[in-house]
């Protein structure tokens, strides 16, 4: 599922991220526990939550300038199988390959999580990068999801291929109303 926006909406959304991760540099870079995997990591992941936040709607993040988001970004209103309706947790995951959906072992603390691809367009192309949601999981398939470290320096993370993922139709179907966490 991609947005399907203009240029210009795009472009707003990259500078917020942009924005917000130059403010997560300058706080985090010198950390002696902050690893660098992946180069502009901290754009990366800012870019898919804010493309979630105003593609349902919602104000930009309150927590721009505030550092991490301890895991979770937002909290939606959710019908329940009953009839009923509960708020979730979300924490939206963002990578450049898209392919897993990564969480740390001892970090599950929302209740779900949306897997973004970061699609970084071809240098002939001036346009932003995209976003894709690929698809999502419970706090309880990632706990029961395998663990493996993907890269040397990185963390163990419960690992979901994206095709295992649940599809994004039926998160959407049940969303209700959301608000920035």
């Amino acid at each position: 599922m991609t947005p399907d926006w203009t240029d210009t909406q795009w472009e707003s959304a990259h500078a917020w991220a942009v924005k917000r991760a130059g403010g997560l540099l300058v706080q985090h870079d010198t950390s002696p526990t902050s690893r660098r995997l992946t180069e502009g990591r901290e754009v990366i992941g800012a870019y898919g939550e804010i493309v979630w936040a105003r593609f349902h709607g919602l104000p930009d993040p309150k927590w721009q300038n505030s550092g991490s988001d301890g895991g979770k970004d937002f909290v939606h209103r959710v019908y329940t199988d009953g009839g009923g309706i509960k708020p979730v947790r979300v924490d939206v995951k963002t990578s450049q390959k898209g392919d897993y959906l990564l969480v740390p072992v001892g970090q599950i603390r929302s209740d779900v999580y949306v897997l973004a691809h970061y699609i970084q367009p071809p240098e002939a192309y001036a346009g932003c990068p995209r976003i894709t949601f690929r698809g999502w999981a419970l706090a309880s398939d990632v706990r029961d999801a395998p663990t493996r470290r993907f890269h040397s320096q990185g963390p163990i993370n419960h690992n979901i291929k994206a095709e295992d993922l649940r599809r994004m139709e039926t998160l959407e179907r049940r969303l209700v109303a959301m608000e920035v966490a």
